[in-house]
């Protein structure tokens, strides 16, 4: 009888992307833009998801849901979408420096 081998549970995916090497120097400037991307864009889709409750946006609870659980993802390494922004902006970058 063939053993069958045990499952091992892998790392998600956002934390694969945030112990990544960059494989270009980092900007401060680029890698902080990234971030402010991708935490505006986790904003919109937990936004369009009325993830706050989708209630009047007249009491103001709604943004406050939405920004706190934005910024618990972000925080947490996020969606590893500023990662692949910040890889491409570099790549862009190394690729003008060596046409001029």
């Amino acid at each position: 009888m063939n053993k069958i081998a045990p499952i091992t549970p892998q790392a998600p995916l956002a934390a694969n992307a945030a112990t990544k090497p960059s494989p270009t120097p980092v900007d401060p400037k680029v890698h902080k833009a990234a971030q402010e991307f991708e935490a505006m864009f986790v904003r919109q889709i937990l936004t369009a998801a009325k993830v706050g409750g989708g209630h009047d946006k007249q009491q103001g609870y709604d943004g406050m849901a939405v920004d706190a659980l934005a910024s618990g993802i972000t925080k947490g390494g996020g969606l590893g979408l500023a990662r692949e922004i910040e890889d491409a902006l570099n790549r862009a970058h190394a690729a003008a420096s060596k046409q001029k």
